[in-house]
């Protein structure tokens, strides 16, 4: 096989199949998950080493000449990875702390990854059919594994800690194949909004019916932060569609939005009546979920974070040295909120705050508001880039309730930002084998 042949198998053909691979990933964590050198490695991990090999072996057999991203992209990237070194080297969890350092250097391989793969021969609106199939396969065996069990698992847990999962209140909660109903929420929300790529046009039977599934699976997981990130998703398109109200794009974002939303309170009053466990429905245990939310244990995690002062002794116990204005500019250290709670903070922007002081809040805000503002403004010219500007609002609003700055989520999205922001999202630009032409190495139609 010639070198311009086998770089149009793995574009064509490699390269989809490791992104749906990723895709199915941020679904299968609780399913794939195991100690590797003393690190906790799930199926996110080994689908990122996938895709790294994937794009090394685009780059070899293209140009062998690197995407080159802007220098803005690369400085932030930079400052906010040694403010997270600095703050690893002070955590009062050393070990844990240089953890969370290279699961940032793993999401910035995943990001570099993905802008080499896109731009060598996947269209952006193929990633995100890639990821609405997945996520609509995945949410159909999370709820036919889930309903006719919820009921059964108050005496066993037929699937382990995946699928089901109670709460404190005795709650059933869907969690598909991920160990936790609200990342569950987070990842199929993404999915669904990638949905949007389908033209209303070309809408068919069975992508109503993929949003359906996924809208079921979202109901059954009794997220309240999922249910409000929904609603924020849908906020977002909104007021896309208020300000590019002239044209076509402002009209197919209204008609999505109330498919969407249509889609949700149909799904949900399908669902309202049906018995899930003893003699109670859905309905009853959703109102329960939101009737209890002043007894959330979040609550008083984040109540003693706000309220409660810092230790000023240091110990083994309490986190990192310093005097008090040093610690409000470079925190206390990585997971010092771990040891100081014994627990999870469950809020990414408190672990940032406290954990990598006003440098780390002043950094990630910065990478934050740029992803935004560049989302935003490229959602105005493509429509391919809507799903992930309100995937984007899903992920901000659920960092608020978990600890997850360090998972793959966030940094997809930005990841997703850098490469409309340098190569747009629609015609992939690939760094093609001497002597080929673009027609030969872009994926058939």
């Amino acid at each position: 096989m010639s070198r311009g042949s086998a770089y149009r198998f793995i574009a064509n053909y490699v390269s989809p199949l490791l992104l749906a691979v990723f895709a199915a990933s941020l679904f299968t964590t609780g399913l794939i998950s195991f100690e590797m050198f003393s690190l906790s490695t799930t199926s996110w991990d080994l689908a990122i080493i996938l895709l790294a090999v994937n794009a090394a072996a685009l780059v070899f057999l293209g140009d062998r000449s690197l995407p080159r991203l802007p220098s803005q992209v690369i400085i932030l990237a930079a400052i906010f990875g040694v403010w997270v070194l600095i703050a690893a080297l002070r955590s009062p969890q050393e070990f844990r702390g240089i953890t969370m350092a290279v699961l940032l250097l793993r999401n910035y391989v995943m990001s570099y990854s993905l802008i080499v793969i896109l731009n060598n021969g996947v269209p952006l609106a193929r990633f995100n059919r890639i990821i609405f199939i997945t996520g609509v396969v995945m949410a159909a065996v999370a709820v036919l594994l889930f309903v006719p069990n919820a009921d059964a698992a108050t005496e066993r847990r037929p699937f382990g800690s995946i699928i089901i999962l109670f709460d404190e209140f005795q709650i059933p909660r869907l969690t598909g194949l991920i160990n936790d109903p609200n990342f569950y929420a987070v990842t199929a929300l993404i999915a669904l909004f990638a949905g949007l790529s389908y033209r209303i046009a070309r809408a068919n039977v069975g992508v109503l019916l993929g949003i359906v599934v996924i809208m079921a699976s979202l109901v059954l997981s009794f997220s309240r932060g999922g249910y409000a990130a929904f609603a924020a998703g849908l906020g977002v398109l909104v007021l896309l569609a208020v300000v590019q109200r002239r044209g076509s794009l402002g009209r197919n974002l209204i008609l999505k939005s109330v498919i969407l939303a249509s889609a949700f309170t149909v799904t949900f009053s399908l669902l309202a009546p049906v018995t899930l466990i003893g003699d109670r429905s859905v309905w009853d245990l959703t109102r329960r979920r939101f009737e209890t939310i002043e007894d959330s244990p979040r609550l008083t995690l984040w109540r003693t974070l706000v309220e409660e002062p810092e230790p000023d002794s240091v110990s083994v116990d309490t986190p990192s040295s310093g005097s008090g204005a040093f610690r409000r500019i470079f925190g206390n250290g990585l997971r010092s909120n771990e040891v100081r709670l014994n627990s999870y903070s469950h809020s990414s922007y408190l672990d940032v705050s406290e954990e990598m002081g006003i440098g780390g809040v002043v950094i990630w805000g910065a990478i934050a508001v740029i992803v935004a503002i560049v989302l935003f403004r490229a959602a105005r010219a493509d429509f391919e880039v809507v799903p992930w500007l309100a995937a984007y609002a899903v992920v901000l609003l659920m960092m608020g309730t978990l600890s997850m700055l360090f998972m793959p989520y966030f940094w997809l999205i930005a990841a997703m930002a850098v490469y409309v922001y340098r190569f747009g999202g629609t015609q992939p630009t690939p760094t093609l084998p001497r002597g080929e032409t673009p027609r030969a190495a872009l994926p058939a139609e």
